[in-house]
């Protein structure tokens, strides 16, 4: 039987080649340390690949080898950004960019990741971005991930860089053009049989079937997806939750929208992945104003402020503010709403087109002067 990359077995295999190289700075002991973050990020124990990640840059940085400090960066990019150390993955990300060079470093997509770490950096930058407050350049970005991709004929690249950019048009409430991607994505994965990525195709696709008004199709293409991604990788699920628990609402279901909610904060807790936390916070309080509970929906709008703040993950604090001010609108307090939205929407400087910024706008306006 074959095993996969996050299999106990894989990590006792990559546990006995460090200790057969305890103590040795050497190229065989980073390979076997980067099984070992590759395990902990497959399997969805972030805490864990972050300190791998860690150990890779210091060790590759003292051998002085110029390919392994790339996948040292590669390493710390991939897991700064799904712990939501977004400042870390801008820096990482800018590493990754500027060192890598086509043809001294596409050859290390086959020694460790299975995927060429360019196009990678470009991807995970363009998340780091959407996130950041910047879509019109994370879309820029995700372009361009792509785009390298399919310039290097290796299938899994190109399936990897339009699963990132998917999630950066899926942050930034672009449905055609996730749609489309979503697409382009299942036919890649279905002719290389790539089972993890079709799950992300099939949920992106559902995700735009939904957000178009087909809710109980789009619902099932996303439990599908998410079932089929699941069974390889932990990473992003609790993201995946989150949007399946808001259409779960939209249709009618808030109690088992909060049922998802609840299963994706357990996992984070475990995992360590936090990159997607405050809008769990802002959807679960999305749903408790369903039910009228007010008191408690304004708690959770705050706990996803305060999250979103620390990261300056300005995207979803911008929308955390919005939901909290329209709460407050709601309820009569229009000049709290007014002075806590307001500093907020103005520190933007591009995305004006995009929906969170549009309805950010028309509260503004609805609110006065």
């Amino acid at each position: 039987m074959v095993k996969g990359t996050g299999s106990p077995e894989v990590e006792a295999i990559y546990s006995r080649a460090m200790a057969l190289d305890a103590g040795e700075d050497s190229s065989a002991r980073f390979k076997a340390l980067w099984g070992l973050y590759y395990y902990s990020m497959t399997s969805g124990r972030l805490s864990e690949a972050a300190a791998h990640a860690d150990e890779l840059l210091g060790l590759a940085q003292r051998l002085g080898a110029d390919d392994l400090v790339l996948e040292g960066h590669h390493a710390k990019w991939a897991a700064s950004l799904w712990c939501g150390n977004l400042a870390a993955a801008d820096e990482h990300t800018q590493e990754g960019i500027s060192r890598y060079d086509c043809t001294r470093h596409h050859a290390l997509t086959f020694t460790f990741s299975g995927h060429d770490p360019g196009a990678c950096a470009h991807g995970v930058r363009a998340i780091n971005m959407v996130l950041s407050g910047f879509p019109e350049k994370a879309v820029k970005l995700g372009t361009e991930a792509v785009t390298m991709a399919r310039s290097l004929a290796h299938p899994y690249s190109l399936a990897n860089a339009m699963w990132h950019c998917a999630i950066v048009l899926q942050v930034g409430r672009q449905r055609q053009g996730c749609r489309d991607l979503a697409t382009e994505l299942l036919e890649v994965s279905q002719e290389h049989d790539f089972p993890m990525m079709r799950g992300a195709g099939m949920f992106f696709s559902g995700w735009a079937t939904a957000d178009g008004g087909d809710l109980e199709q789009g619902i099932a293409l996303m439990e599908e997806g998410i079932a089929l991604f699941s069974a390889v990788r932990h990473v992003t699920r609790p993201y995946m939750q989150a949007v399946l628990s808001s259409a779960t609402a939209d249709l009618g279901k808030p109690g088992e929208g909060l049922e998802l909610l609840k299963d994706a904060f357990a996992a984070t807790e475990i995992s360590g992945e936090r990159w997607w936390q405050a809008e769990l916070h802002r959807l679960r309080g999305r749903l408790l104003v369903a039910r009228g509970q007010h008191d408690k929906s304004e708690a959770c709008f705050r706990s996803a402020i305060e999250v979103s703040s620390v990261q300056r993950a300005r995207m979803l604090e911008l929308r955390a503010a919005t939901s909290l001010a329209r709460l407050w609108s709601d309820r009569g307090r229009h000049a709290e709403a007014r002075d806590l939205l307001t500093p907020i929407y103005s520190w933007f400087t591009e995305g004006f087109d995009t929906l969170d910024l549009k309805e950010a706008k028309i509260l503004l306006d609805e609110l006065g002067p």
